[in-house]
């Protein structure tokens, strides 16, 4: 899932062209490969995708199916019949991770810039490696045989409203977290 979800789009920033305004910045003064701001970005950015997965894990399990958990669930052949609800919020979780990741590619585009003000269809290759990664990660859900005894993952449902709100969350939340950043950080 690694590299389907996060390589590619980390290509296609590679890519990504220079702002305008890049050569009125003054030069950095410092020797250090990564800023303070690429390190806190790492971790609020990281500790913020991990605790939505994990949420989305947790809502569908105990909110939808009322902390349902069978035994050997990741064992088919051994499978109790209560496997399903715990099925679910992994599956859901694992989409919800899968397409965090790929968000995060565009918010990352501008450490401060709103996404709305950025230039999304400039950058083909991120783009496209957006999209492909989306259509790559849904059909582990829906692959007979192949989401359920290679990824332990069943088709979800009412599921992807969790995921959309996770999304949107994630967005907010990111947007909210640049509009700090520029109202209280200095101007590189």
């Amino acid at each position: 899932m690694r590299f389907r979800c996060s390589t590619p789009p980390a290509l296609g920033l590679g890519v990504e062209p220079a702002d305008k305004k890049i050569m009125s910045n003054p030069p950095s003064k410092s020797k250090q490969l990564f800023s303070k701001e690429v390190i806190m970005d790492t971790l609020v950015y990281g500790v913020f995708l991990g605790g939505i997965a994990l949420s989305s894990f947790i809502f569908v399990l105990y909110g939808i199916y009322d902390g349902v958990v069978g035994e050997n669930c990741n064992f088919v052949s051994e499978a109790s019949i209560n496997c399903e609800p715990v099925h679910r919020s992994r599956s859901t979780a694992f989409i919800t991770l899968s397409f965090l990741i790929l968000l995060l590619a565009v918010e990352c585009k501008h450490f401060r810039k709103p996404i709305w003000r950025m230039k999304h269809w400039k950058n083909q290759v991120l783009f496209w490696t957006m999209i492909i990664g989306a259509a790559l990660t849904v059909p582990t859900l829906y692959i007979p045989v192949v989401n359920t005894n290679v990824f332990k993952h069943v088709p979800i449902d009412i599921e992807w409203v969790v995921v959309v709100v996770c999304l949107v969350v994630f967005l907010i939340v990111a947007e909210i977290y640049k509009l700090i950043k520029r109202k209280t950080m200095r101007k590189l």
